[in-house]
């Protein structure tokens, strides 16, 4: 059965207006307002003549009209707190059934209104959930400036719970019981039409043609329970009077500075401000519900341990997973500066800004496998761009690895983002959490992530962890020979996730497949070496990053024959046999134009040069190599090798040349500079690889392919 409340709205000044929109941690929207007074009565039409109907007098037993104006797209139900967003909350004065709401201008917007029998304060509706009798909701509607009157239908429905109650038949059987609403659409005062003119301030003052001013603004909180004091403040319009309520409006205090609220309990916020010559109080501000409850702060029950130290590790469907992988590591290795890829430091702002402490410089976030049972999470946050001086740590202790079933026909492509096509199922559980803030700005930063007071400055504790359970997608991705990925999708359900998201963790550890890779220079953003030795190249003269030959820019270094060189020549392992590999895209054809030499005296080890147009390998003992014609502008493959007895050369996919002899003399890894060292290399090189063995022919022809 269904009543209506036939809504009029009178609208007044046009006024400014923060309004809050969407979640509570939202920036605040300025959008114009009108002032909107609702009259409101009850003409009791039914929708159906063989419907019964409420009275005015049964009516007239609800002493409480909650009355609310929410966006168009709220969905109406019996609860009065299951809403997203509110613009205005007003309780309807029951005395002359008015209420003053603010409304935004060109806003598609809904009147909500819920009943209850006993009277109730604001405080006490939004502090507790209280039993509705009535409900209902207007059609659709917007105002504009020049809206002067509107007319809306609310249509009540009984929650059917015995406070709804009366079923008094049509006495007039015309089957229309109405529920009427009005108010003035007269704003000269004259009240020539027999409509009270109320401006809609709730002084109980009539007759005033002054608009009352917009209701002032609540900043600095938001609605949620906290462990801490919170602060707010009150603005409103210049010389304004402003009052505040931490009840919804029951008792009101007189603001002049921000408001801090220390003591444990709930609060209802709102305020008004009265400026005008009438003394008209403004619509109430929007209310704000907190909650300081510091009994729940979380307290930390000590364990022995909780280990991110690397050590065995277990299978899934893709590989083995051991070792440490780095959360920023990928950006290196795929051209990103601003990260460091012996340690995993990353000081980009690009991909740091918002994480960790305030001041946070660098960070490094890393998954560690601890066991074959175990794994870790580990986070610390640093001051400095070189992750030396530390502000907080954290790690979190995972145990009960379980690797189940395998998934397969998984999204490849999110984004710019490449994942396995399948992963294996794996549960966990949250075992422990050890966390150190070394300055008061990390202790502070910890007790606020973790909602916690007893991290103390520079204090590790190390405390038992939830238990919680973690259903997650795991793989590892293998596809490049240098590094390793691990991708972690993880559930907030009791319920694998049904496939990757742009929110997939991913890490990465750098992975020297084969061991004897002694140096790798991909050239992806710098010179550095990107094994765990360490050789970082040394750039000389104008040596410039240009486009590598995957076409990434700065993937590889430029040359331009005058002095630009690369070169390392502190700890040069001892070779008995060797690889060398690398891409060239020469610019000219070149005398004695070295690529690669390996020693800084022409008498002694070899360089890969160009000579007449020809690739060479030039040899101090074996004698030369001599290769194909170098075509000029395209990237070309070049590898040679030396087994102690014979030394090979390739180039691309061509037969490769076998000579006698060779040599195994190096003091340097020189690029784009001769033995003698009054030559250089004009062109690009790109994806230099050492090893200290020679790759045989298949391995040769798998470096060429990848």
């Amino acid at each position: 059965m269904g009543f209506k409340l036939i809504l009029l709205l009178v609208l007044f000044g046009i006024v400014p207006l923060f309004v809050f929109t969407g979640c509570g941690d939202l920036e605040p929207d300025m959008q114009d307002t009108r002032t909107v007074s609702l009259n409101m009565d009850f003409h009791g039409k039914s929708s159906s003549r063989s419907s019964s109907s409420v009275s005015a007098a049964e009516l007239s037993q609800y002493n409480t009209h909650l009355i609310l104006a929410l966006p168009s797209w709220e969905y109406l139900t019996s609860s009065y707190k299951n809403f997203y967003s509110s613009f205005a909350q007003e309780l309807m004065n029951a005395a002359d059934k008015k209420v003053s709401l603010e409304i935004p201008l060109n806003t598609q917007m809904k009147i909500f209104a819920f009943l209850f029998k006993e009277k109730y304060s604001m405080y006490e509706l939004f502090s507790g959930t209280l039993t509705v009798g009535y409900y209902g909701e207007s059609q659709p509607f917007s105002i504009d400036e020049q809206t002067n009157n509107l007319s809306l239908g609310i249509s009540l429905q009984s929650t059917g719970t015995g406070d709804g109650g009366g079923t008094n038949p049509d006495t007039d059987n015309d089957g229309e019981d109405t529920y009427d609403d009005e108010a003035d659409a007269d704003t000269d005062g004259d009240d020539n039409d027999g409509v009270d003119s109320d401006t809609g301030s709730d002084d109980g003052n009539d007759g005033g043609s002054e608009a009352a001013p917009a209701a002032p603004l609540i900043s600095g909180v938001s609605s949620g329970t906290f462990t801490t004091s919170q602060t707010f403040t009150v603005s409103g319009e210049s010389g304004a009077t402003i009052e505040y309520s931490l009840d919804g409006g029951s008792i009101w205090n007189a603001y002049s500075a921000a408001v801090t609220l220390t003591s444990e309990g709930s609060y209802t916020i709102t305020a008004r401000q009265r400026s005008d010559a009438a003394g008209n109080w403004s619509a109430n501000a929007t209310y704000v519900t907190v909650e300081i409850n510091q009994s729940t702060t979380t307290s930390c029950t000590a364990v022995s341990s909780c280990s991110a130290t690397p050590s065995g590790n277990f299978y899934i469907n893709n590989g083995t997973l051991s070792g440490i992988y780095d959360y920023f590591l990928i950006l290196a290795l795929t051209g990103e500066t601003g990260v460091d890829n012996s340690t995993g430091c990353a000081s980009n702002s690009t991909y740091i800004s918002g994480r960790g402490p305030t001041g946070t410089q660098s960070v490094i976030i890393q998954e560690v496998i601890t066991s074959s049972t175990t794994f870790a999470t580990k986070a610390v946050y640093y001051s400095d761009t070189a992750c030396s001086s530390e502000i907080a740590s954290m790690v979190i202790g995972y145990d009960n690895v379980s690797v189940g079933d395998n998934v397969t026909g998984l999204t490849t492509s999110i984004g710019n983002k490449t994942y396995p096509s399948s992963a294996s199922e794996v549960t966990y559980k949250e075992s422990c959490m050890e966390v150190k803030g070394t300055t008061d700005v990390g202790r502070d930063y910890l007790n606020d992530l973790i909602s916690a007071s007893f991290v103390t400055t520079g204090e590790t504790h190390t405390c038992q962890g939830s238990g919680e359970s973690k259903h997650a997608l795991w793989a590892a991705d293998n596809s490049s020979v240098s590094w390793e990925s691990l991708h972690k999708e993880e559930s907030s359900t009791a319920e694998y996730p049904g496939d990757w998201s742009s929110d997939t963790d991913s890490s990465t550890a750098f992975t020297t497949i084969d061991n004897s890779l002694v140096a790798y220079y991909p050239f992806n953003g710098n010179a550095n070496d990107l094994t765990s030795n360490g050789r970082n190249l040394a750039v000389f003269d104008e040596t410039n990053l240009t486009t590598g030959k995957d076409n990434s820019s700065n993937s590889a270094y430029s040359f331009n024959g005058i002095g630009d060189y690369l070169e390392y020549e502190t700890n040069i392992p001892n070779f008995d046999n060797y690889t060398i590999s690398l891409w060239a895209k020469p610019a000219s054809s070149g005398t004695y134009e070295a690529m690669f030499s390996s020693y800084n005296d022409s008498g002694n080890g070899f360089q890969i040069d160009l000579n007449n147009g020809n690739f060479h390998i030039r040899k101090s003992s074996g004698g030369n190599i001599v290769l194909s014609t170098a075509q000029l502008d395209v990237w070309t493959f070049i590898a040679f090798t030396y087994d102690g007895t014979n030394s090979i050369a390739y180039i691309d996919n061509e037969t490769p040349v076998s000579e006698p002899g060779g040599t195994a003399d190096f003091n340097s890894f020189r690029i784009g500079r001769n033995r003698n060292g009054n030559t250089y290399f004009t062109g690009a090189i790109d994806e230099l690889r050492i090893y200290n063995r020679a790759l045989t022919a298949s391995e040769i022809s798998s470096l060429y392919a990848n």
